[in-house]
C-alpha cells in the first residue's frame, strides 16, 4: 500500500510539523517492531521515555486476557519489565525497556528523525500508532512503511496544535475531536450553551456515541492529571 502518495503536496511545505496516526493489524506488528502477545486484551503507551537506535523505554498500561498470567508471558521479547502499579480491574502499569530489534525500527530511530508518541495502543486485534515529524520525516516514515509490505490505514494526518507533553496526547483522535468540539460549542459552560444531543448532532453521531467517547476522554484526562 503506497499511502505516502495520499499526502497532498500543495501547501504542506509551509507547515512545520505533522502528526500521523496509522492503524494496522496486531498480527503484522512483529514485522516492523517488537511483537505484541495475543494474550493482551489491551495495551496503551502512557509515556515514551526514550527512543533512539540503542534503546526504547516507555511506561505502558496493560490488561491481559488472563489476569493470572505473569508479565513475561504477555510482555515477552523485552529486556526489562518492572511493575509500577496494579489496578483492581486487572490492568497494570509497567516500565518497559528494550533494544530496537527489527531493521525497520533501527532505520527509523537512526536516520529518519521524528518520533513515536501517544496515542500508541493495541485494542481488539489492531494497533494504533502515532508518528510526529516534519513533512520530510513524515513522508520518509510512510515510505519505510510501504517498503515493509505491511498493510496499514492512515487515520489522520494533521498539524499538531498542542505540546507533545499535553494530556490530550493520551486521547484517540475521535476522543480529542469530541472533547474539543464540545468545549468550543459551550457544552462545558455553566450554564451549558449546548446540550449533549445538540453537540452530537454537530458531530454527526448519536447522543449515546457522543457520551461514550466523552466519558472515555474525560476519564483519560483525569487519570493524566492525578498521575495514574
Amino acid at each position: 500500500m503506497i499511502a505516502s502518495a495520499n499526502i497532498p503536496k500543495k501547501g504542506l511545505k509551509f507547515m512545520q510539523m505533522r502528526r500521523l496516526i496509522l492503524s494496522l493489524f496486531l498480527e503484522d506488528i512483529g514485522r516492523i517492531g517488537p511483537s505484541v502477545s495475543h494474550n493482551i486484551e489491551s495495551l496503551e503507551v502512557l509515556h515514551f521515555l526514550r527512543q533512539d537506535r540503542k534503546e526504547i523505554a516507555l511506561i505502558c498500561r496493560v490488561t491481559p486476557k488472563n489476569p493470572a498470567l505473569k508479565a513475561k508471558l504477555f510482555l515477552g521479547g523485552v529486556d526489562q519489565v518492572q511493575l509500577l502499579d496494579h489496578s483492581p480491574d486487572g490492568g497494570s502499569t509497567y516500565f518497559v525497556k528494550t533494544k530496537p530489534r527489527s531493521k525497520f525500527n533501527s532505520a527509523l530511530l537512526k536516520g529518519l528523525g521524528g518520533y513515536l508518541m501517544e496515542p500508541f495502543e493495541v485494542r481488539h486485534g489492531k494497533v494504533r500508532m502515532t508518528f510526529v515529524g516534519n513533512l520530510t520525516q513524515t513522508r520518509s516514515f510512510l515510505h519505510k512503511m510501504d517498503k515493509t509490505g505491511v498493510p496499514y490505514k492512515i487515520i489522520s494526518l494533521e498539524d499538531p496544535k498542542f505540546s507533545p507533553n499535553s494530556p490530550l496526547n493520551r486521547l484517540t483522535e475521535k476522543q480529542r475531536r469530541v472533547l474539543i468540539t464540545a468545549y468550543k460549542l459551550g457544552y462545558y459552560h455553566m450554564p451549558k450553551k449546548m446540550s449533549a444531543r445538540e453537540v452530537a448532532g454537530k458531530l454527526g453521531m448519536r447522543n449515546s456515541t457522543f457520551s461514550i467517547h466523552r466519558i472515555k476522554a474525560e476519564r483519560r484526562l483525569i487519570a493524566a492529571v492525578i498521575g495514574e
